[in-house]
Parts: C-alpha cells; sequence; structure tokens
C-alpha cells in the first residue's frame, strides 16, 4: 500500500480518480506509464492505494492520447477498459475483478476471454453488463466490430448467446464501412444510450415469450461525440459535448418521463475554446467531463481553465479537474489543478429590447453585495453586419450605490461585471439596465420602451 500525498495532475488528462459503488480508482501516472490503483481515505483523512495494474501503457500525450476510460460497476465486481489511440492506431486494455480477492495484482485478470471479448466501453444496466465498442477474433463476435453493442446473461459477465440466451448484441445505424466507434454507454432510466462518432440513440429492453434483448429505437437519434471523455452523468440526465461542438443535455422528458430528448444548450464558444486550450497542450486531448450529482454540477477542463455547468447556467472555475466525485458519497475529491485566478466575471446573454435599431445603455444599477472592489460595464456590437463581433468597453468601478454610466450607443449589448476576487464574497440579486432610443428607423407608432427582452444568440 502506498500513502497518496503527492500525487497530482502531471501529464492530462492523468492522475484521475473514478468513484464507483464499492471501490474507489485511481490512474496513476509515474512519470513513464499510466498503473491502476484502488484506494481509500482512512479516518486520519490520508489517502492509501494499493496498486493493481502495473504498466498500462508508457503515456506520452503527443504519442497516445486517451479515447476513453469506462467501468461496469456491480460493487464488489467489475469490468473495466482502457482505450486509446497510439500513433494514429486504436488499442484497448479490458479487465475484470475478481471480488474474492482483497486489492492488488492478482485481483485483476486481463480480458478477452472466451466469455467475453475487448471492448471500448461498458456500464451496468440494472444489473446487465453491457459492452460497446467490440474488438474480437472469437467467431462468435469477430464480424460485430467497432460499432455494435453486445449484452452480457442477466447477473453474469458471460456474453455468448449459445451459452445463455439473455446474452445478445446490435450493430448502430453508423456502422457504415466499419469507420463508425461506439465510445459510450449508459444507462438512463429504462434505456441504455449508446453514444458513438457517427451519432446517438437509445436502446430499449424487451422481453418476449421465447426471447429478451435491447431493440433499437431508430426515430430517436442525437449528435455524435468524439471522445468518450466528452461525456457526463447519471441514471437521470447525461451531458455530452457533440461533434458540433455544443452541449447537449439529454434526459426523459414527455408524459410521464418516458420520452427521450437531446436538448441543444449551446455554448459553442465557449467549449470551443476549452478544445482550442486541450488541443494546444497535445494534439487529440479530450477536455473532461464529470457530474456531481449532489452539487448538481457538470464540471468541464481543459489543462488551463475548466467551466462548470448548472441549472442556472455556465460558469467559469479557477481550477482544472480530471474528474470529480463524491467519496462515500459526501466528501467531493478529485485531482485538480489551481490556475489562481480568482477574479469573478459575469457576462449576461445578448440583449437587443427585440428593437434592431441603435440603443444607448446610459446606466447600470447592480443589487451587489461584495467583499472586493466591483466594475461593470457593456460589450457591445453592430448587426450591420451580421458577423461583427462584440467589442468590450472599458470597465468602470461601481459607486457605493452599485452605479455606473457606460455611455454605450449599439444594436447588441451585454452586461459586463467584474469582482477583483470573488473569494471576498460576492452576492448578486439584479441588474437594472436604464436606456434610450435615439434611432427610431424602426419605430412605427407607439412602443413600449420598459419591456424590456432579451433573446439567445
Amino acid at each position: 500500500m502506498t500513502a497518496i500525498t503527492s500525487w497530482t495532475v502531471s501529464k492530462w488528462p492523468f492522475d484521475m480518480v473514478k468513484f464507483l459503488n464499492y471501490y474507489t480508482i485511481i490512474m496513476h501516472d509515474d512519470g513513464t506509464n499510466l498503473d491502476l490503483y484502488e484506494a481509500y481515505c482512512g479516518t486520519d483523512d490520508v489517502w492509501v492505494a494499493t496498486e493493481c495494474i502495473q504498466n498500462i501503457v508508457a503515456y506520452q500525450p503527443t504519442q497516445i492520447y486517451p479515447l476513453n476510460w469506462d467501468f461496469a460497476d456491480f460493487d464488489w465486481f467489475y469490468g473495466m477498459a482502457f482505450a486509446y489511440i497510439s500513433n494514429g492506431t486504436l488499442s484497448v486494455k479490458c479487465y475484470q475483478r475478481d471480488p474474492s480477492l482483497a486489492s492488488g495484482t492478482t485481483a485483476i485478470t486481463a480480458l478477452p476471454s472466451d466469455a467475453c471479448p475487448t471492448f471500448i466501453t461498458c456500464c451496468n444496466f440494472k444489473g446487465q453488463p453491457i459492452l460497446g465498442g467490440i474488438i474480437s477474433t472469437n467467431p462468435t463476435w469477430t464480424q460485430l466490430g467497432l460499432s455494435s453493442v453486445v449484452w452480457g446473461a442477466i447477473g453474469q459477465w458471460e456474453f455468448r448467446p449459445q451459452i445463455n440466451r439473455t446474452a445478445g448484441f446490435i450493430r448502430m445505424p453508423w456502422s457504415d464501412w466499419d469507420e463508425g466507434r461506439v465510445l459510450k454507454v449508459n444507462r438512463l432510466g429504462d434505456r441504455v444510450i449508446v453514444y458513438g462518432n457517427g451519432a446517438s440513440c437509445s436502446l430499449t429492453p424487451y422481453s418476449e415469450k421465447y426471447a429478451t434483448g435491447f431493440a433499437l429505437d431508430d426515430k430517436v437519434l442525437g449528435p455524435g461525440i468524439s471522445h468518450g471523455f466528452h461525456w457526463a452523468g447519471d441514471y437521470d440526465r447525461h451531458l455530452i459535448l457533440g461533434n458540433d461542438n455544443n452541449l447537449y443535455l439529454v434526459n426523459e422528458t414527455g408524459d410521464f418521463g418516458k420520452a427521450l430528448g437531446f436538448k441543444k444548450l449551446g455554448y459553442k464558444e465557449y467549449m470551443e475554446e476549452l478544445l482550442a486550450s486541450a488541443e494546444d497542450f497535445a494534439p487529440n486531448t479530450p477536455i473532461c467531463m464529470s457530474y456531481d450529482k449532489l452539487g448538481k454540477r457538470f464540471h468541464l477542463s481543459a489543462p488551463n481553465f475548466s467551466y462548470v455547468l448548472t441549472d442556472q447556467g455556465l460558469y467559469k472555475s479557477h481550477q482544472s479537474t480530471t474528474g470529480v466525485g463524491r467519496y462515500r458519497g459526501k466528501k467531493l475529491t478529485g485531482f485538480t489543478i489551481d490556475q489562481a485566478d480568482y477574479e469573478g466575471r459575469m457576462v449576461s446573454d445578448t440583449i437587443d429590447n427585440r428593437l434592431r435599431g441603435m440603443k444607448t445603455v446610459e446606466t447600470l444599477e447592480f443589487g451587489l453585495d461584495s467583499g472586493s472592489n466591483a466594475y461593470g460595464g457593456v460589450d457591445f456590437k453592430y448587426a450591420y453586419p451580421t458577423n461583427s463581433s462584440y467589442r468590450i468597453s472599458t470597465l468602470k468601478p461601481l459607486g457605493h450605490e452599485g452605479i455606473v454610466y457606460p455611455g454605450v450607443t449599439a444594436s447588441d449589448f451585454r452586461v459586463r461585471l467584474k469582482v477583483l476576487d470573488y473569494r471576498d464574497g460576492v452576492k448578486l440579486d439584479y441588474v437594472n439596465v436604464k436606456w434610450k432610443l435615439p434611432d427610431k428607423r424602426s419605430v412605427r407608432g407607439l412602443y413600449n420602451a420598459n419591456k424590456a427582452q432579451s433573446r439567445q444568440d
């Protein structure tokens, strides 16, 4: 056993931690190789780890980039897949845990086996193992390929249909020319969602008189993803970063929560900034996404900065994390990089007051309680031409009443607030915008100047 006192994020995205129902798993970079540990935190708040897999791969970010790291979690037993691209070639390392043995190298067995192929991704669906992205020379699965999903016998790590009738397999709609890949499978309510590089779809379980299995719901197709790391969530909702660089919230909606929905959240410009930051670190480096169910927060991180998505919106964080979770359901834990950026910044959505003419923003009034110096202003742009970008006006110090006078005339604007250190305590209750309409070319008759509304970009 090893006391974890100095482990950190040395080569993005490792070190990384995964919190299973029973085990806490750490992928540790020892400077040359990636090793797998099972860890726990004692009553003295010291983390202790036991090595279970040595030298999974010699990790160099410029030559190797990870594609997915997944678990099918069955409490004391788990199956694991670690997929990566090495010099343009896909490689996968898969393992299964012997629940009868204590933590150590003898407790982990490498796959494939006669009963199980090699796979890119895996999950537990109500006690039934699901695998995706199949690689196998076994005649049972050799024709399936990377765009396929197989499911095992209920309550067993057995995937051969000739051995157990509850096992089976299916190919995805994006399997043309064997270029399609399944990169993520995970449970969502009473279905399994399959995410691949071509699209995403839903598998629903069925049970007939002589057969059981999963049926493809071909009426529901969502966006694809480029990495298995570009997913986060739980049984109730998923968040994915689509191939179009937009964020999508995936959940069951409609009557009785049975209809699957892909809700486009957007944030494309922020995600492209995040992806570019990861790409600057090393080619094809993924961003890391994780979900804190208790706090209802999605964390999206690159090596240099990160964002956090809540039900209220997206905000930037001063910490980049390779993944977070609740240790034993309570303590928020993960490997992080502190960027030492404690400046608080807020930018509103685009505001045009449903008028395309020029507006003058005369006064901004912030209902702000802050222990740090605060500044306010507006970003603005002109709608002609439509592809013009926003300009940032000079931020001005707020007075004691929280008022600032931008004096900016434009067609579109965004309210901006900055505090020097958000750790001093910042509470924003409201923002009042006082404006005039000097440009009345678009006005016909009377208009209600108090009915100010914002719109989505």
